[in-house]
């Protein structure tokens, strides 16, 4: 069992021993529908956590799925004695700034910033995937990402972005006065669901706050996955 989390390994264990006795009892319908089109990744003999977080009711945990980006999860409230309350397949999702140039290289650019940079390209250097990796980069590019782990509530994810570059909008207007451009990217892999695959929820603070940092939001949307039988 893995896991990256800031709960007390004994709550995770409470939660694994509910959702083991429910992998193997499946007395929820939907266990028996999702384990008909996936498989949950064990390790040890036992499946994979990715991530547990609090949610609004109690706690939600991710299991990873066996050559899949999306994720199993359980949700679970109470407070000494937990019970399962609902099960769901969430996608997985990133969010992070992204800044280029095209007329800087990356090495100019990071001088006037101290943001952690977590991806990094120049102009002309060589994008190394896809079908044709013989294909350039048409410009320079670093990536900031405090929440690397793509499992978990995206709108969580894309707050604690946010709230993470307030400390940062002065090297921000910097860059953009020296010609770079930014946005804010966002990434989801979600279970394809017969069709159904669900989207995101920007409450007012998002957008505020993207406003005030100036800051346009691209979505990546994917599906992946076996329908249900």
């Amino acid at each position: 069992m893995r896991s990256e989390t800031g709960i007390k390994p004994e709550l995770v264990q409470q939660f694994l021993e509910i959702s083991l006795k429910e992998f193997k009892e499946r007395n929820w319908g939907v266990t028996e529908q999702y384990l008909g089109v996936m498989e949950i990744l064990t390790e040890d003999d036992l499946p994979v956590i990715a991530k547990v977080e609090e949610t609004e009711d109690g706690y939600a945990v991710y299991f990873a799925v066996r050559a899949e980006k999306f994720y199993y999860t359980h949700y679970f409230e109470g407070s000494n004695s937990f019970q399962l309350i609902a099960i769901d397949i969430t996608p997985c999702t990133e969010a992070y700034l992204s800044v280029y140039s095209d007329k800087m290289d990356v090495d100019e650019m990071i001088t006037f910033t101290t943001l952690p940079i977590r991806k990094r390209h120049n102009k002309g250097d060589l994008r190394g995937s896809g079908k044709n990796k013989e294909t350039i980069w048409k410009d320079s590019r670093f990536d900031f990402q405090p929440d690397l782990n793509k499992a978990g509530d995206f709108e969580n994810k894309l707050k604690v972005l946010l709230h993470k570059l307030e400390a940062y909008k002065h090297e921000l207007d910097k860059l953009r006065s020296l010609g770079c451009e930014m946005f804010v990217s966002t990434f989801m892999d979600a279970y394809v669901n017969n069709t159904i695959v669900g989207g995101f929820f920007l409450d007012k603070t998002i957008i505020e706050k993207l406003k005030d940092l100036e800051l346009e939001l691209s979505f990546d949307i994917h599906v992946s996955g076996t329908p249900f039988k």
